[in-house]
């Protein structure tokens, strides 16, 4: 019988450019290393159609790509699928996985070019309740879902559930657990500076505009909507109780202690950020969005959920712990994370991935 560490040797990842730094690339970082170490050759493949993209990320990473400029999008799509099933048709992959619906289209159709005879796997980032043309997602044969809810939202599509593996995603051990400040309780928010959008920073500071107590809100991040933010700070009169970090390289370095993060997303892909709390004993609150949080937050044990958009639940939850509420002991947190940490993570992914090979050279037999 075959071994089943040497049946994978090649995989294809297929990817858009980054628009910007994110939870994307953090999955990328962490696990691309270890696939290769692992004597797995993994080549990416990445569509665009401008020339300004964030590509930081890719320094040290085998990559092609294919750039179009034409305002047409059937155009675009016909010139990176024509590019693709070249590459394909050299590289004659053990699978192509692709990280959302347009990359799979394109990529069935690049198959059907170049007559490949393997897997195409979608791994979509995003929930799948706003994306377009999700049917392109049904022309993967297997799936691999980030969160249980995406599972969920595959299958209402029509995607058959046994060719659905959830897998979550990789979040690497903290090098410290961050204390709780023992002065006054300081809150945190990490990630894109989005007012009204999917992040509702806006939420956020409602919440604590009613706040009598002391508190210290800390906002690591850069985005759009800095300006608009800042300024709705400062006519809820809480400006002067906000420090704002902009964009960190290491964004958990400059929390010194911290009572608890707060994410008010109306839709999440995973929710890193969250993991990552728990990775350094962080307590977390969260909204209970699609469709990550609701895998990552353990209430009692790593953090607490409240419903999207609830100002007021916020307010409740922020405002019982400055009153004295316990929090849980930051060694369970920290412990809620492990399952989370590259080694668990990777040996799933690698077992999934081994186990579509096999179904799939078993059904062309």
């Amino acid at each position: 019988m075959k071994n089943k560490t040497t049946a994978l040797k090649k995989i294809i990842l297929i990817l858009p450019f980054l628009e910007g730094r994110g939870g994307m690339e953090t999955v990328m970082t962490t696990l691309l290393p270890m696939i290769k170490a692992d004597g797995i050759q993994i080549k990416l493949f990445m569509l665009g159609k401008e020339k300004q993209h964030y590509t930081e990320w890719l320094e040290g990473i085998e990559y092609k790509s294919s750039m179009c400029i034409h305002k047409s999008k059937k155009v675009r799509n016909l010139v990176y699928a024509i590019s693709l099933s070249r590459f394909l048709y050299q590289e004659k992959p053990d699978l192509i996985i692709c990280t959302n619906s347009l990359t799979c289209l394109i990529a069935d159709f690049a198959r059907k070019i170049c007559f490949g005879h393997y897997p195409l796997i979608s791994w979509s980032h995003n929930s799948l309740i706003n994306i377009n043309k999700k049917s392109g997602i049904l022309r993967a044969d297997f799936h691999l879902a980030i969160a249980s809810e995406i599972t969920e939202q595959l299958t209402q599509l029509g995607a058959e559930k046994d060719r659905i593996y959830t897998i979550f995603n990789p979040c690497k051990p903290a090098n410290r657990l961050i204390p709780r400040p023992t002065d006054k309780h300081k809150f945190a928010y990490l990630g894109r500076i989005l007012f009204g959008d999917e992040k509702r920073l806006k939420d956020i500071l409602d919440a604590f505009s009613t706040i009598k107590n002391e508190f210290e809100l800390h906002i690591v991040g850069d985005g759009k909507d800095m300006a608009i933010t800042q300024d709705y700070a400062k006519q809820l009169s809480i400006y002067p109780k906000i420090i704002w970090h902009g964009w960190q390289h290491k964004p958990w370095d400059v929390l010194h202690d911290i009572t608890a993060i707060i994410l008010a997303s109306t839709h999440e892909g995973f929710g890193m950020v969250l993991a990552e709390a728990a990775a350094h004993g962080v307590y977390s609150i969260s909204s209970s969005c699609p469709t990550g949080p609701k895998d990552i937050i353990q209430n009692g044990i790593n953090g607490v959920l409240f419903k999207p958009r609830d100002v007021q639940a916020l307010h409740n939850i922020i405002s019982n712990i400055i009153n004295g509420e316990a929090l849980p002991d930051q060694q369970l947190i920290q412990a809620s994370a492990e399952r989370f940490y590259p080694e668990n993570y990777y040996a799933l992914f690698k077992a999934s991935l081994i186990s579509i090979t096999e179904r799939w050279h078993s059904k062309q037999a």
